[in-house]
């Protein structure tokens, strides 16, 4: 019973945002930043991250599951001279993996508008580091993980598991160093030692 009910509930939520997405009108007043409409990150953006979020749930069960059905039914062979997968295996697990990195991609690319209403220490909104490392952190993210997902892909022909791997390696070392460590950086020598300068465009936009 409480199974049906949260169900319920959260296909209510889910019927309302689709309806809000549908029937969206505009509220005559854009963003600072993109020049969209404010009414797309009420009523559409909302919608676009639940589907993105909704997909890698899915591919990552998906993939889970793939992972124990060919383990059961040998066609996941840890340690095997002639191989750990068999091609039908491969052709399955990176096709899901390869999927999953372009929907990280989409999720990256939506990151950028959610800057514009995240809450930091001084004001709500993007301020300097968001607009200069991070945004700029997120189209870089964008297109490495594009990258990585035709990475995988070539693993369906390419009868090489390394690519993958690699590709792999290359997404997380980016996501470190671009993602986190430059506007940590950018935060901490170009916006701190100056912040009511740097951020004054930034608060005038929240105000």
């Amino acid at each position: 019973i409480v199974l049906g009910l949260l169900a319920g509930a959260v296909a209510q939520t889910v019927w309302r945002s689709v309806l809000a997405f549908i029937h969206s009108t505009p509220f005559g007043q854009t963003d600072p930043q993109f020049g969209l409409d404010i009414s797309f990150y009420a009523f559409e953006l909302p919608v676009w991250r639940s589907v993105v979020n909704w997909i890698m749930v899915a591919i990552v069960l998906a993939f889970l599951a793939n992972l124990v059905t060919h383990y059961v039914f040998g066609g996941l062979r840890p340690g095997a001279r002639e191989g750990a997968l068999t091609r039908a295996a491969r052709i399955q697990l990176v096709t899901l993996a390869g999927l999953f990195v372009l929907a990280k991609a989409a999720a990256y690319w939506l990151d950028r508008y959610e800057l514009l209403f995240r809450e930091n220490s001084t004001f709500t909104g993007a301020g300097y580091t968001d607009v200069n490392a991070v945004m700029p952190a997120k189209i870089f993210m964008f297109s490495v993980a594009l990258v990585c997902a035709i990475a995988f892909f070539s693993a369906i022909v390419v009868k090489d598991l390394r690519i993958p791997a690699l590709a792999t390696v290359l997404l997380v070392f980016s996501a470190l160093v671009v993602g986190a460590a430059c506007p940590l950086a950018v935060e901490q020598f170009t916006v701190n030692p100056n912040r009511a300068e740097k951020e004054r465009e930034y608060i005038a936009r929240n105000i």
